[in-house]
């Protein structure tokens, strides 16, 4: 925080901007790391739901070949 806030004030700001900024970029770190956290979580629950079905795909039956014309709208 230190660090942020001093960057901010060598930059020429006042001392209550700098610290604002300096929670803002805090803020803003924070935010991506908790989107990127959101977006990993979701793409290991996606590939487990479909290791989890993949064998209901041999449970399927194949399409009987009916005795002619299909019917179309």
């Amino acid at each position: 925080m230190s660090v942020l806030r001093g960057l901010f004030l060598s930059r020429g700001t006042d001392a209550v901007t700098a610290n604002r900024r300096a929670y803002a970029a805090i803020f803003a770190m924070v935010e991506r790391q908790a989107a990127m956290l959101a977006f990993n979580q979701t793409y290991w629950l996606l590939a487990a739901l479909f290791l989890l079905i993949l064998p209901l795909v041999a449970l399927m039956r194949r399409p009987s070949h009916g005795s002619g014309k299909a019917v179309v709208h």
